[in-house]
């Protein structure tokens, strides 16, 4: 079930054992009662729900973070590494990503700058002991970007370092944000058990609070997220249900 997708109820298709609904956007879910209802004001009802909506990228929520996606906002060091090359850049983040997207623009550009919250980076030991050996990276701990600046396309960012006075001011032609994913929950807070970071806590059977609501995918796997682990859990919530089904 995807919450966010562009609204034209043209694209139903059946084949007389189940409907399938492409290209619409949900309004809203009501997991008790097992019905969905569309921004059309049409309701889908059911006896079960399976949530399979995944993770997104987060977000910093700082001015230009989306006005300026590819005007100096980078979307992936590894696609967009030679539209930046001969630039300074700063990567924010300090966990796997950010490490391997320093060291991947680090190739191109004169600097990179990282930017961490973290006394310590999150990342793997062969990206940390990497980044001080690189002469084109210089990493902040204990920092924060507070905004982008531009005209056209980025030109600085604005970073605050633990203990200094004031923020400080530094030219760049690109930012690339990798500061970790957030599960896709919010359509359903409030109505089921989520951990402390809002993913859905479900069973050995991919069955989450609410009876006959499973999640399977990223969206419930926070420890491992895989494609094998979700196809995995698909089929468990899909043999609960069925047997479930036999038995009424």
């Amino acid at each position: 079930m995807a919450p966010n997708c562009a609204t034209d109820l043209s694209n139903r298709h059946s084949d007389g054992e189940f409907d399938l609904w492409t290209n619409v956007e949900i309004e809203s879910v009501d997991l008790k009662a097992k019905r969905v209802t569309l921004k059309s004001g049409e309701q889908l009802q059911s006896i079960a729900i399976i949530i399979a909506t995944g993770l997104r990228r987060r977000r910093l929520s700082i001015p230009g973070e989306t006005e300026f996606a590819g005007r100096g906002v980078i979307g992936s060091g590894a696609r967009d590494r030679d539209q930046f090359a001969g630039k300074d850049v700063c990567v924010i983040g300090g966990g796997d990503a950010a490490a391997e997207n320093a060291l991947l623009l680090a190739e191109v550009c004169p600097t990179v700058t990282l930017v961490h919250r973290g006394r310590k980076m999150r990342a793997r030991r062969e990206f940390t002991e990497a980044l001080p050996t690189n002469h084109c990276v210089t990493v902040f701990p204990e920092s924060i970007v507070h905004s982008n600046y531009w005209r056209r396309w980025v030109e600085a960012v604005e970073i605050e370092r633990a203990g200094a006075i004031k923020p400080f001011q530094m030219a760049v032609q690109g930012v690339l944000i990798r500061i970790g994913f957030e599960p896709n929950t919010d359509f359903v807070r409030g109505q089921l058990e989520l951990d402390e970071r809002n993913y859905v806590i479900v069973g050995s059977q991919q069955e989450t609070s609410v009876a006959n609501v499973f999640a399977i995918g990223d969206v419930a796997n926070p420890l491992a997220p895989t494609i094998a682990g979700a196809v995995g859990a698909g089929a468990t919530a899909a043999k609960v249900i069925a047997s479930r089904l036999v038995k009424q």
